[in-house]
């Protein structure tokens, strides 16, 4: 008989698979997810993986709400001040992708190598630096090159290491069976941010100026992303401190290996991790890196800083503009909730393929917008297939390459594609500047997006790895 490793703790650590059924009923299936004794079995607490999605969700709150989203009413009102044309902002864009190409590697093995506490504390500090200086370009006479530096690199930079990067890995470390629920719990932030901040950034620049809304998110940045890091997130995954992911019960767990005369005795199969170099062998690992190329260069990672300046050139007011763009957001919400709902039952590769063409239709009707049904169908259609996608791209990772070196090979196909796409955000800008419309480069974006949901499809589970809802892939 041989029996399951041991924790720090002194139990026994089963494999996942091989646990024991949670109780029957909704009653003890939702007490299995989220409530766990201590040690010495008398006090029962939150299971702490849940802790991890909190600290994740409460910083894409505040981070993607006013990073990203926001940045498009800011970025409006440096260009109407300084008279910057849309190729020139665009080149912002190539900048962050650069950021990526660059950092995105050294962010993962960080991850991987330290956890996520260190790495998100100096993000947050880095992205918060970069919101103080920003105003400085009132007094250099508003030199893009600032802009640049501020925005395309410090915030960008440390944006990148705080925000999903952190918070994937940290997830991903207490959830396997779950993980589509956690996920999509993690970036419920995001979905509630967006509606809640872009309208409270347009009014604070719009009271105060932009400065004086730089200089608050900064100071927030600071201020709360250092202090939340350390105190929400956990050093070690679940293992290494006497836990099990998916909050599974610490029971004994004898699996009975064959003796000398015997067949060899079925085993379930286990989630695999794979290595770097094993992973650039996956075919899955191409097609998920070059579908996400094609999107880049499509410019719908431009989509933030131009979706205000477009929803203004069709004759809408900034407020106005920034109420559509908050009313988009805000339908991410449902995809985000979906994800939580049924990413844990159907494979990831579908939902996010679909989720993807869904948001190419929404990008299509923002393209052609006449009215104000296209927008809505562009609020519902891209916000739900957005908000979809953007969980579904985590769930997806973590169920095909597994848990040791998520960020790590993560992060490496984040690199590629900033690489190979880096000329997206100013192709997409100068097709502007060519048509004096967002026509050409919207419907242009809308059709890399599909074309990226299509090849998803082929990005089949690897032999013995868990696919969500069924049985190991043969």
């Amino acid at each position: 008989m041989a029996v399951t490793p041991v924790s720090p703790r002194g139990d026994q650590i089963p494999n996942p698979v091989e646990t024991q059924a949670r109780p029957l009923g909704l009653f003890g299936y939702l007490s299995s997810l989220y409530w766990v004794y201590s040690p010495s079995g008398k006090q029962r607490r939150i299971f702490p993986g849940w802790w991890e999605v909190m600290a994740g969700s409460s910083h894409s709150f505040f981070g993607y709400g006013f990073y990203l989203y926001s940045w498009s009413v800011i970025i409006a009102a440096l260009t109407k001040q300084f008279g910057w044309t849309a190729t020139m902002v665009g080149v912002t864009g190539t900048i962050t992708k650069e950021d990526t190409a660059i950092e995105g590697p050294v962010v993962g093995w960080l991850l991987d190598r330290y956890g996520p506490q260190k790495v998100a504390a100096g993000g947050w500090f880095m992205a918060g630096t970069g919101f103080l200086l920003l105003p400085l370009l009132t007094v250099l006479g508003g030199n893009i090159f600032w802009m640049y530096l501020c925005y395309g690199v410090l915030i960008s930079m440390g944006a990148n290491a705080c925000l999903y990067n952190t918070s994937y890995k940290a997830v991903n470390r207490w959830f396997i069976q779950n993980r589509g629920m956690a996920i999509g719990m993690t970036s419920w932030g995001a979905g509630f941010g967006s509606p809640v901040l872009i309208p409270v950034t347009a009014t604070l620049a719009t009271t105060y100026g932009w400065e004086g809304a730089c200089i608050f998110i900064g100071t927030l940045f600071i201020g709360m992303g250092v202090t939340s890091s350390f105190a929400l997130f956990r050093q070690f995954g679940p293992e290494q401190t006497g836990f099990y992911p998916d909050n599974y019960k610490a029971q004994p767990v004898l699996v009975q290996t064959a003796g000398a005369d015997e067949a060899p005795a079925e085993r379930p199969a286990q989630l695999r991790d794979f290595s770097v170099r094993e992973a650039l062998r996956l075919k899955s690992f191409w097609f998920w890196t070059i579908g996400a190329t094609i999107t880049g260069i499509g410019g719908t990672s431009v989509f933030p800083t131009f979706q205000n300046l477009a929803l203004q050139e069709h004759g809408l007011t900034p407020e106005v503009a920034a109420l559509w763009y908050s009313l988009d957001f805000l339908f991410t919400i449902v995809g985000r909730t979906s994800e939580s709902v049924i990413g844990d039952s159907i494979h990831p590769r579908w939902a996010y393929g679909i989720a993807l063409i869904v948001e190419a239709a929404g990008f299509y009707c923002f393209a052609v917008a006449t009215n104000t049904w296209w927008l809505m169908g562009y609020a519902v259609l891209h916000g739900i297939g957005y908000g979809y996608s953007i969980p579904a791209a985590g769930v997806f990772a973590g169920a095909t390459f597994g848990r040791e070196r998520f960020a790590t090979i993560r992060g490496l196909s984040a690199s590629i594609v900033a690489f190979v796409s880096f000329g997206g955000p100013i192709l997409f800008g100068f097709l502007h500047d060519m048509t004096n419309s967002y026509y050409i480069p919207f419907t242009f974006g809308a059709t890399m997006m599909a074309v990226n949901g299509l090849l998803l499809f082929f990005c089949t589970t690897p032999k013995g790895q868990i696919e969500p809802g069924r049985r190991a892939a043969a």
